[in-house]
């Protein structure tokens, strides 16, 4: 089930606009401006993809988002800062389920002022599971 929620997703995100590019040495105050306006404390370092990786664009655990070192679309950004907000300090996550989704959506809101019915809907024709009005979950007590 995890799979298909997270392949329908991603294959969502390609309806949704990117926003513009973010260079890698601006990403970090892009988190530490969003974390703080959700109200939040400790904001996750922002480090470099391993030169190695050839296939992940990004990943996300609640201390440490890692972007290439081109940067990428604002959109990104905000898919992994949705990561870390619904992931406990031991790394468990909600990875691509309907808290983190209702987490993104929360955040293209608000940061990329996109419609949050249009994100429901869109969601909805791809088949993604979410929850509206989702709020981050950076602590030791969620079930």
């Amino acid at each position: 089930m995890k799979g298909s929620q997270r392949s329908k997703v991603y294959n969502w995100e390609n309806y949704l606009p990117t926003g513009d590019h973010i260079p890698f040495s601006k990403i970090s105050e892009v988190v530490n401006d969003v974390w703080t306006k959700m109200g939040l404390m400790y904001p996750p370092l922002v480090k470099e993809m391993p030169k190695q990786n050839t296939t992940k664009m990004a990943d996300a655990t609640r201390f440490v988002l890692r972007f290439g070192e081109d940067g990428c679309c604002y959109r990104i950004v905000l898919h992994e800062i949705a990561h870390a907000m619904t992931s406990k300090v031991e790394g468990v996550s909600h990875q691509h389920n309907e808290v983190f989704v209702g987490m993104y959506m929360v955040l293209m809101d608000r940061f990329m002022k996109l419609d949050p019915n249009m994100l429901y809907q869109s969601a909805e024709m791809c088949g993604v599971k979410f929850t509206k009005n989702e709020k981050p979950r950076v602590t030791n007590d969620w079930n």
